[in-house]
C-alpha cells in the first residue's frame, strides 16, 4: 500500500490532498456551527448555512490552489507548512466574514470567526495524521535499521533532519551528555541521557549508533567512544554538512558536472582518425550550436581543425 502511494502521480496526490481539505472545510463549518449554538446537532441552523457551505468549499478550494496548498509535501511538513495553513485559514476566515457581513449566508457573524480557528485545527491534523500513518507504513513495508543519533548539538540536529527523510533509518534514541539538553525534542525525538542508550541496546532497539558531536574535546570524545565500544552495536561517525562541503571529508571527491555527466549513459570515444580528417579544413554549420549539446559539439569538432 505505501509503494502504491509513492508511485501515485504528483497530479493525483495534490487531487488526493486537495479533496482531504473539501471534507475539512465541511467538517470546520459543521464544527463550528455547532459549537456557535451548544447544540450537538442544530438541524434547522446547518440546513440555513447551506449558502456558506456553498460558498466555503468553493471559494476555499480556490484559494488553497492559489496558495499552493495541495503542493505540501507531507513527508517536508514542518512549521513553515503549518504557518502556510494558518494563514490560508485566516484568510478564508476573513474573506467569509466579509462576505456574510454583506451578504447574509444564513449562519451568524461568529460562525466564520470560529471556522477559521476549526479549519487551522483540522487541516493540520489531518495531514499530520496521514504522515504518521505513512511513516507506520513505510516501517511495515521497508525494514529499517534501527540508529541512534548521539549528539544534539547542531551536528545531531543535522542529522536527525536529514535520517527523517530516509526510508533506511529510523531514529529510536537521539542522545547527549549535556544535562542542560535533556528533555530538549529534536524532530519529535526527546534528547536523553547515555543511561538511556544503554536501556536502548539492551532491549534491540538500536543496530547502529550514529556519532554526531559538536567540537568535542578529545577527552570527551575518547570517554564517548570508551563506552560505545562495550555496547554490541556498530559505530560510526559522520562529519557535519558544513565539514562535509567546506573544510575536507567529500569536499575533495566533489567535481563540476562535465557533459559525460549529462549523457545518462557511457560517452562514445569520437578521437578516431577518420572522423577528425573528415572535418579537418571545412566550414562546419551547427544548428543549436548555444545549447549544451551544440556548444560541446562545437568544442569537437575544433579539435580536429
Amino acid at each position: 500500500m505505501y509503494q502504491y502511494i509513492c508511485s501515485l502521480s504528483r497530479t493525483s496526490k495534490k487531487l488526493l490532498v486537495l479533496g482531504c481539505d473539501g471534507i475539512a472545510i465541511i467538517l470546520a463549518i459543521t464544527i463550528s456551527i455547532i459549537l456557535r449554538h451548544s447544540d450537538l446537532w442544530p438541524a434547522g441552523d446547518l440546513w440555513n448555512a447551506l449558502p456558506f457551505y456553498q460558498l466555503m468549499l468553493v471559494g476555499g478550494l480556490a484559494l488553497a490552489i492559489t496558495m499552493g496548498i495541495p503542493q505540501v509535501k507531507l513527508s517536508t511538513f514542518d512549521l513553515h507548512s503549518a504557518a502556510k495553513i494558518g494563514l490560508f485559514a485566516l484568510s478564508l476566515s476573513i474573506i467569509a466574514t466579509a462576505v456574510n457581513i454583506v451578504i447574509y449566508l444564513g449562519v451568524s457573524r461568529t460562525v466564520p470567526m470560529i471556522f477559521g480557528m476549526v479549519m487551522f485545527s483540522l487541516s493540520v491534523g489531518w495531514k499530520l495524521a496521514a504522515l504518521a500513518v505513512l511513516d507506520w507504513m513505510r516501517a511495515r513495508e521497508h525494514p529499517q535499521s534501527q540508529v541512534a543519533v548521539y549528539g544534539a548539538g547542531p551536528h545531531g540536529i543535522q542529522l536527525v533532519n536529514a535520517l527523517e527523510q530516509s526510508i533506511d533509518y529510523r531514529i529510536t534514541t537521539v542522545i547527549d551528555d549535556n544535562p542542560s539538553l535533556h528533555g530538549v525534542v529534536i524532530c519529535g525525538h526527546r534528547v536523553q541521557s547515555r543511561a538511556a542508550l544503554d536501556k536502548a541496546v539492551k532491549a534491540g532497539r538500536v543496530d547502529r549508533v550514529l556519532l554526531a558531536l559538536t567540537d568535542p574535546s578529545p577527552d570527551h570524545r575518547r570517554d564517548v567512544l570508551s563506552h560505545l565500544e562495550t555496547l554490541p552495536c556498530e559505530v560510526q561517525t559522520l562529519p557535519a554538512y558544513v565539514d562535509i562541503i567546506e573544510n575536507g571529508g567529500m569536499a575533495r571527491s566533489l567535481k563540476p558536472v562535465s557533459s559525460d555527466d549529462l549523457l545518462g549513459r557511457d560517452s562514445v570515444d569520437l578521437d578516431i582518425p577518420e572522423i577528425s580528417n573528415a572535418y579537418e579544413g571545412k566550414s562546419v554549420l551547427i544548428s543549436g550550436a548555444g545549447g549544451s549539446i551544440g556548444s560541446e559539439l562545437c568544442r569537437q569538432v575544433l579539435t580536429c581543425s
